[in-house]
């Protein structure tokens, strides 16, 4: 109550929220519709938590924390209409069960052999519910970012551990924010507890999400917690690559990389050291930047369909040939667009790993 009454009405807030791009409502709707119990049509479920509307308020209340408290509130979590990814839902609930755990190898049985470990999230998992829940035609191949993060780790000649799906559970950022703290909680217990124990000092991820969520919401004592971007910044990576033909790029900002973890220039400093990229800026970006739309896996519908479409309209303006991000999420639910067959998005959608990766590679041959 106390954050909430920081707050002077100046609406600087709505004018950021991109949820009033289509709900004719605004972020302070939602805010005080379930402060006071009451309902515009406004949903509780429809706040992206995507920090625009902190970023924009002078008294830098924290809506997001708001959002995450009341959502805890709700027994059951969120109404089943708002979560469309049910396969993937049903298998992190299970995970995160205690006689679970026996499907996962111990730390004795595990091949660490380095301080430093890269935990790939659930990309594997999105790739299969995008196949076998979506209605449109596509394919998405995101566990291939793992495959370019080792890709780059070994042209810098940096030894690095795979933590694995099989090692490590979901980190439990969708739980969080879908108001299941019990099943957050049991995740996070079990994936904290192996962590301290594994003896792995630098933890990366290529997941903006899993990146927030272990930063932010575990206690890691004095593990370091890094996305992929900014540990390749830090161990100078530089391998003189370049592109066969010149092309022209954009970079989309994941809300939890850039306004959540202040990550901005790390990912842009890779990709201007590419030789032949023409790195254009979107017009909304950094700070300012869109939303893809859906957080943690909830509504993922047409209302949510409006902001991609936003978002596909000004990578056009740019003239891109590539779209740019750093964040499996919001590859996969720009994908999701893609599906539909628009000649017009007729750019391609590369997580900023992959395109290294991918010049690393024809460099080789």
């Amino acid at each position: 109550e106390w954050e909430m009454n920081k707050c002077y009405g100046c609406d600087l807030c709505d004018d950021a929220c991109p949820v009033r791009l289509f709900t004719a409502g605004d972020k302070l709707n939602i805010i005080y519709n379930t402060w006071n119990n009451e309902d515009d049509g406004v949903p509780l479920y429809s706040c992206l938590t995507c920090t625009a509307c902190t970023n924009a308020c002078p008294q830098l209340v924290d809506y997001d924390s708001y959002m995450d408290i009341r959502r805890n509130l709700i027994v059951g979590g969120p109404p089943a209409a708002e979560i469309p990814h049910t396969i993937l839902q049903a298998v992190l609930a299970a995970e995160a069960a205690e006689d679970a755990d026996e499907a996962f190898i111990s730390i004795e049985d595990y091949p660490i052999d380095s301080t430093v470990g890269y935990y790939p999230g659930c990309v594997d998992y999105i790739d299969q519910e995008m196949i076998f829940s979506h209605v449109n035609e596509g394919s998405m191949n995101l566990g291939e970012t793992t495959t370019a993060a080792f890709t780059l780790f070994d042209e810098m000649d940096k030894e690095v551990t795979y933590l694995g799906r099989d090692f490590l559970k979901c980190c439990g950022h969708d739980q969080k924010w879908q108001g299941l703290t019990e099943v957050f909680e049991k995740l996070k217990a079990y994936n904290q507890k192996k962590l301290n124990e594994s003896g792995i000092e630098t933890l990366v991820t290529s997941c903006a999400e899993c990146f927030r969520t272990f930063a932010l919401d575990y206690e890691l004592e004095d593990m370091k917690v890094m996305h992929t971007t900014e540990f390749l910044i830090e161990n100078g990576f530089k391998p003189d690559l370049e592109v066969a033909d010149d092309v022209t790029v954009t970079f989309h900002d994941p809300c939890r990389l850039g306004r959540q973890m202040n990550i901005y220039e790390e990912p842009r400093d890779l990709i201007r050291a590419v030789g032949g990229v023409d790195l254009v800026e979107m017009e909304h970006t950094g700070e300012d930047a869109l939303c893809c739309g859906v957080s943690s896996m909830m509504s993922c519908n047409e209302n949510s369909r409006a902001l991609r479409l936003q978002r596909f309209d000004e990578v056009k303006a740019t003239g891109a040939e590539i779209m740019l991000t750093s964040c499996p999420k919001c590859v996969s639910h720009f994908e999701c667009l893609k599906f539909e067959g628009d000649p017009r998005h007729d750019f391609e959608i590369l997580d900023v790993v992959s395109f290294l990766a991918r010049q690393v590679e024809a460099k080789r041959q």
